[in-house]
């Protein structure tokens, strides 16, 4: 009980009998971002919120643990990966932080934190560390708080995704076998044999489409004047999707249609669409000493960067990605908080050791090289040389992109296999040779096959960096 934190947020509201809720008029885009929850992060979670948040139908388990070499999971299996929307965990978090035993130690502030407030604690309430995290403010503090001397933001290119949300309902079990959506073992190896389109399931029967748009397709959706709800960061509801797709005669919206066509999702399954938008940058550093801020113990106080504060990339998708790695670099700097340290660093005379921030340092770029590694040049170049080019979609069988992505499906699933132990669902896996077939009697284009092609498979880099 000797821990006080609060927590800053102005887009929550208070309710006339005082507790917090999101204030949402409009669903905002990112809420339909999947968190994959790594099971070693989790299980870990108290009691109270893996009960508000796994509830029934509320979560998928989809993606292996596959540790490497090193992990700290090289020897043990820790339990199986969970996703969930980002909407869902945050109702979850916000409810559980209102909760009677966790309410004496959070304090929760419906609006900004900005410089007036932190001129304020400065002299009034002094703290020891300052957490900067998700959205725009804390991005607007780290320009204006954060000593200029660690170094500037190194620029990246940005990323930009598609969404779509997709609700099978009960339609899977009255169909044919090679016109049903793909099963989730199926649609990881398909997700994971390419990079530009991803499926997350949320549940049983939903899930997300992600389509990781190339340069030229960003530059386009948001130039066109039909694309303007989607530029919003709203969500777009079945009938405007429906709307939207119709507008267009091939290009951006017939790719779209095309990945619903890859996993086997039927059109008028689609429930919600959105577009994600993530400017790039590097941070140098991701703990700073303030130095013209004391904290009780005279020492200086500290700020911490996670989240959109540290690498924005919200708009990256699949495990290890986005609003997963933001939850990883969040645990690991609670993780560190709450280390064994020479003396309790809430105490006037406590610290926390160099040892541990060190450590914290470290998963942080960790997370970084990680979400550096995935966006390939090369593979971007080949995306907006695809997408520019001219292909004739008609002939499959003479198709170099199938026969490329069939390779790379084939070494998708052999990889796959090998993770028997840290994935319930390996067994679960078809032969590289049905899962063409079913794939190639889809009727995708050439195009698509060479798009997906040139994207090159994932080397399963969601591997825990903790």
């Amino acid at each position: 009980g000797k821990v006080r934190t609060r927590v800053y947020d102005s887009r929550w509201e208070q309710d006339s009998r005082g507790n917090v809720r999101w204030r949402r008029a409009t669903q905002e885009a990112y809420t339909q971002q999947v968190a994959t929850l790594p099971g070693h992060i989790w299980e870990q979670f108290p009691t109270d919120i893996q009960n508000h948040l796994f509830q029934p139908g509320g979560f998928a388990e989809q993606w292996p643990d596959i540790a490497g070499e090193g992990s700290a999971f090289s020897s043990e299996t820790p339990a199986q990966a969970r996703n969930v929307l980002v909407g869902v965990l945050e109702e979850a978090l916000l409810e559980v932080a209102q909760l009677p035993r966790c309410s004496k130690h959070i304090e929760l502030k419906p609006h900004d934190y900005n410089e007036g407030e932190h001129k304020n604690l400065e002299n009034s309430d002094p703290f020891k560390y300052l957490v900067l995290a998700d959205g725009a403010v804390p991005l607007e503090l780290v320009g204006s708080l954060l000593p200029t001397e660690f170094g500037n933001v190194v620029p990246q290119p940005s990323v930009d995704t598609l969404v779509m949300s997709f609700d099978l309902g009960d339609s899977s079990q009255d169909v044919s076998d090679n016109s049903r959506p793909l099963s989730v073992a199926e649609s990881v190896a398909v997700s994971l044999a390419q990079r530009h389109y991803l499926l997350n399931w949320t549940n049983d029967c939903c899930g997300t489409l992600h389509m990781r748009l190339s340069t030229k397709e960003a530059r386009h959706l948001h130039d066109a004047t039909d694309s303007a709800s989607l530029n919003s960061s709203a969500v777009l509801d079945a009938n405007a999707v429906g709307e939207w797709l119709d507008r267009g005669n091939g290009g951006l919206q017939q790719r779209m249609q095309e990945g619903l066509k890859l996993f086997g999702i039927p059109r008028e399954m689609v429930v919600s669409m959105a577009c994600l938008h993530s400017d790039g940058g590097v941070q140098p550093a991701y703990v700073f000493p303030l130095y013209h801020q004391r904290s009780p113990n005279n020492a200086f106080s500290v700020a911490c960067l996670i989240g959109d504060a540290a690498q924005l990339g919200s708009a990256h998708f699949g495990p290890g990605f986005g609003a997963s790695a933001a939850l990883e670099a969040a645990a690991s700097l609670a993780h560190t908080l709450a280390s064994d340290a020479n003396t309790d660093w809430w105490t006037d005379e406590g610290f926390i050791r160099s040892e541990a921030l060190e450590a914290h340092t470290v998963t942080m770029c960790k997370l970084r090289d990680r979400a550096l590694n995935f966006v390939s040049a090369s593979a971007e170049q080949c995306m907006n040389t695809c997408i520019s080019g001219h292909s004739k979609d008609g002939d499959i069988a003479n198709c170099n992109g199938l026969d490329i992505f069939s390779v790379n499906l084939q070494r998708t699933l052999a990889t796959l296999a090998l993770a028997r132990s840290h994935w319930s669902l390996a067994d679960s896996l078809p032969q590289p040779v049905h899962l063409r077939e079913r794939i190639v009697q889809t009727g995708l284009t050439s195009k698509t096959f060479e798009i997906c092609a040139c994207t090159s498979p994932w080397t399963f880099v969601f591997v825990p960096v903790a």
